[in-house]
């Protein structure tokens, strides 16, 4: 049988879009007194975890937003984020404590200068980073107007970057929580472009999830990976505006594919998840043709 702090692990990382803080509290009030301690213990680093997976949004001091994500975080005991832009640390109150003011939700409590060496290192890639910034963030801001970016930079010589390659990961995310209304959505998507002298290569992963909770529980998690050869390209702008159009293509196609099979989902999948009849017992046969006229035989036998 799986020990208490892993059930919390499992429940935690589960929880959906912007519901964080109820999950949190229904792990609390399932937890037993002897339990308690060793639970209290293992939430921190899961909350964590969580905040960083789904791009929780926080804002600093100076009325700037930025995203912690993976690869804004720095390893640590209690782990660290830090802001690219602005090339600060970042003190984050993830509101695991069972008395945080504001439970579930990830705080920035306050910064402090990068380490001059991390500076140095992060600014050999910094006009590209600058660029895409810019660029992506046009298409960012057209395309998911409540989300926000954040990009990262990396050069020669960081963990992920090979010689002279400069690496630069553009993170987007958005969400849609409405709990008075019974339904909560998120969108997270990673773009990540390496060039060299004359090659330059991009990939991509997009991740959707919806969540709806009215008379039961419906939760949709869609995920989308891309990689791609970029053509030869000179000059930053260039490069960020070739990773532009391969974004815009890409999650443009995946966004119809989407369309199509929600509106496949509706006319098929959901009906034949309905309810049995009240009467027979039998679930209705939306497949079956011989049912197309029972509506019209229903009113004529006026029942």
């Amino acid at each position: 049988m799986a020990a208490a702090p892993d059930i919390a692990r499992r429940l935690v990382r589960d929880a959906p879009p912007g519901q964080l803080r109820e999950v949190l509290a229904g792990v609390r009030a399932l937890v037993s007194f002897d339990e308690r301690a060793a639970v209290e213990a293992a939430l921190p680093a899961v909350v964590a975890e969580v905040h960083a997976r789904d791009y929780a949004l926080v804002t600093l001091p100076s009325g700037d937003a930025v995203l912690l994500t993976p690869d804004g975080l720095r390893p640590g005991e209690p782990p660290s984020f830090y802001d690219p832009a602005t090339k600060q640390l970042l003190d984050i109150d993830f509101g695991a404590a069972p008395r945080a003011s504001a439970p579930g939700v990830a705080v920035c409590t306050g910064v402090s200068p990068l380490p001059p060496a991390d500076v140095a290192r992060l600014e050999r890639a910094e006009p590209l980073r600058a660029a895409v910034e810019r660029l992506l963030g046009a298409y960012v801001r057209q395309n998911y107007p409540s989300a926000h970016l954040t990009v990262y930079a990396l050069g020669g010589g960081d963990e992920g970057a090979e010689g002279d390659e400069q690496v630069v990961v553009a993170c987007y995310g958005a969400k849609s929580v409405a709990l008075a209304s019974m339904y909560a959505g998120a969108l997270t998507a990673r773009w990540e472009l390496r060039a060299t002298a004359g090659a330059a290569s991009a990939r991509g992963h997009a991740r959707a999830c919806l969540h709806t909770f009215e008379e039961g529980n419906v939760r949709l998690d869609v995920e989308r990976s891309w990689r791609a050869q970029l053509d030869e390209v000179d000059g930053v702008d260039a490069l960020a505006g070739a990773l532009v159009t391969l974004v815009r293509r890409s999650e443009g196609e995946w966004h119809e594919e989407l369309l199509d099979g929600f509106a496949d989902l509706g006319g098929h999948a959901i009906k034949a998840l309905r309810r049995p009849l009240p009467m027979t017992r039998t679930k209705f046969d939306w497949e079956r043709a011989t049912v197309h006229g029972l509506a019209d035989e229903l009113a004529q036998a006026k029942i």
